[in-house]
């Protein structure tokens, strides 16, 4: 999880916490993250800009402590001055928490559905020595929530201008990477997978390095 004012995984918690006394969570919500700062994320990433010492590596990027949702949660509550009571039952499956989320904190399904479904995993840091080696001392976690919160309640003060949205279908897969390959092959064997998953009814082609698909040759 990323914490920062206006990032998908921090305003899940967070409007939980604002508009739930009681709170009944799925058995995922015990799994285990280390929250990171934007800011340590942002600073990492420019320190591998250009940095030939870290091409072609797997770096994981993680705050100062190893937290369960449900205690991130009530770590957010504490920093709110909220009451909050949180009952963990065994079988909310993965569907109806995405629906629920949907409904109680109004992002947008399509960001949230790959998101749960990451984490039912236990999120801990595993190849951290480039990130350690920039980050020595990442942004204690109460001092991030603190900032984010803060910068929350500071948007949602500001009126919202109404204004027309193009209509848009946007949709968020998540592949997992075999061992040896890179995402330029993942995405090469999305073309090729995606037909033959909806037995060609949806077609790709590629043409000048753009993929364009089509649905009974409708284009997407």
């Amino acid at each position: 999880i990323i914490i920062g004012s206006g990032g998908s995984s921090f305003q899940l918690v967070y409007r939980l916490v604002k508009k739930l006394k009681i709170m009944i969570t799925p058995k995922w919500t015990k799994s285990l993250s280390q929250p990171v700062d934007v800011k340590d994320v942002i600073k990492f990433i420019k320190c591998c800009v250009g940095n030939e010492e870290v091409y072609n590596k797997v770096i994981d990027v993680h705050g100062s402590e190893i937290i369960s949702y449900n205690n991130l949660i009530i770590r957010i509550a504490q920093i709110m001055k909220l009451e909050r009571t949180i009952i963990t039952l065994p079988f909310f499956n993965l569907g109806l928490s995405k629906l629920w989320l949907y409904l109680i904190t109004g992002i947008d399904y399509y960001t949230l559905s790959p998101l749960i479904d990451s984490l039912k995993y236990d999120l801990k840091a595993n190849n951290s020595f480039y990130f350690n080696k920039y980050i020595p001392e990442p942004i204690k976690l109460n001092d991030s929530l603190q900032r984010a919160i803060s910068n929350e309640i500071k948007q949602e003060k500001i009126p919202k201008k109404k204004h027309l949205e193009e209509s848009k279908v946007r949709t968020d897969q998540r592949l997992y990477l075999p061992i040896g390959w890179d995402a330029i092959q993942l995405g090469k064997e999305y073309i090729n997978w995606l037909p033959k998953t909806f037995f060609t009814i949806i077609r790709s082609k590629v043409v000048n390095n753009t993929v364009r698909f089509t649905f009974f040759k409708i284009n997407l």
